[in-house]
């Protein structure tokens, strides 16, 4: 069992394309007090011992799954471009494992464990006398230790449901033939959305997903009915700084508290990102809390999954003409047409009230019927 002890939340054939002879390098730290480690082995970091549990039930699961999507990037990375149905479907299922897996995702649900039986104790205890003073803190420490592994569990099992999610989903390889070089964080796989606003979900209109797979490939799944890479296949060469100052900008801000990059990488250009970027990071943090909904003795508890609040307007993935005039929208529309979007749509202002106009209203009718081509 000892061998099996060290388990990763980012597997080790990921980030030995990020390493040279081995090692790599790490920024630390939040707003200006950034720090830089480097020649670090990256098989020391992002493990925890028995993460998964001593069963070994997920480590084997996950490790599998590692196996099959190991050789995929690595000639994705040598330059063979040529995937299949089945490369395709690995690189979907090893997505949704790592977007599940990462502490900042097992955190995010344990926190809105916690904050919802707070919530409850604290309404009890309006009601009634007996029930003594308890801090959010004891909470959280109480359910980390008590549904750590519980919540683990559940969250891998949701993901590989997730891998039909994105099916639909097209893909671009990009590689990159810049100075910048690509990073990748605790947190590595973005979820970016140009066209929706506030909390997001693989299933939305207009998702885009950047994996970074080495300092200069990345490789992207997005919403082929919203956005258009106007070339005939799934690989592009770009030469675009900006593009990689856009995706290290992302990896950055999404971090649970680590971003990792080779020995080659500029550090004054990431120290530059973070400091120009500080309000993005915080307002990410921040959104990134559970939202209590109601009265003070009836509400619901919604727990966002929240997009970098920036378009990311690549330079060769441009939204579609129907969907330029659009602000950022704030209603929920999913790739699956569902007939009761436009039944909600007639009913949106007795739901939100004024805060969709009536131009608004329009805009959105016209914009799906063009998306999903009928009402």
């Amino acid at each position: 069992m000892s061998e099996h002890k060290k388990q990763h939340q980012i597997p080790k054939t990921y980030m030995k394309h990020f390493s040279e002879k081995g090692k790599m390098s790490i920024m630390l730290g939040e707003n200006d007090n950034i720090e830089f480690i480097e020649n670090i082995p990256y098989k020391n970091q992002n493990y925890e011992n028995f993460y998964y549990g001593k069963d070994l039930i997920w480590e084997k699961k996950l490790g599998e799954v590692e196996t099959d999507v190991e050789p995929i990037i690595d000639k994705i990375i040598e330059g063979d471009y040529s995937l299949s149905e089945k490369d395709l479907q690995t690189m979907r299922r090893f997505i949704s494992y790592q977007i599940a897996r990462v502490p900042s995702q097992v955190n995010k649900f344990l926190y809105n464990q916690a904050h919802t039986l707070f919530t409850a104790v604290s309404i009890e205890k309006r009601h009634k006398e007996n029930i003594p003073e308890i801090s959010f803190s004891n909470v959280l420490d109480f359910i980390i230790k008590e549904k750590k592994r519980e919540t683990i569990d559940s969250i891998l099992s949701i993901a590989e449901k997730n891998t039909d999610v994105i099916k639909d989903l097209d893909y671009l390889i990009v590689d990159f033939t810049t100075s910048n070089r690509l990073v990748f964080s605790d947190n590595p796989v973005i979820q970016q959305n140009d066209f929706f606003v506030g909390s997001g979900g693989l299933g939305l209109v207009g998702l885009i997903i950047i994996l970074p797979l080495s300092p200069s490939t990345a490789f992207l799944m997005y919403d082929k009915r919203l956005y258009d890479n106007h070339l005939d296949d799934n690989h592009i060469t770009s030469d675009s700084e900006s593009d990689v100052a856009k995706i290290n900008l992302r990896e950055i801000v999404v971090r649970e508290s680590k971003v990792f990059f080779d020995l080659r990488n500029n550090k004054s250009k990431l120290s530059y990102i973070n400091a120009k970027n500080v309000h993005l990071r915080k307002n990410y943090l921040r959104n990134l809390k559970p939202v209590d909904f109601g009265s003070k003795d009836n509400k619901v508890i919604m727990m966002p999954n929240r997009y970098v609040s920036e378009r990311i307007n690549f330079s060769f993935l441009e939204m579609r003409e129907f969907a330029k005039n659009i602000q950022l929208v704030d209603y929920f529309m999913t790739r699956e047409e569902d007939s009761r979007l436009f039944e909600r749509l007639n009913h949106i202002k007795e739901i939100y009230g004024e805060k969709f106009s009536d131009n608004d209203i329009e805009s959105y009718r016209n914009f799906m019927i063009e998306y999903y081509g009928e009402e």
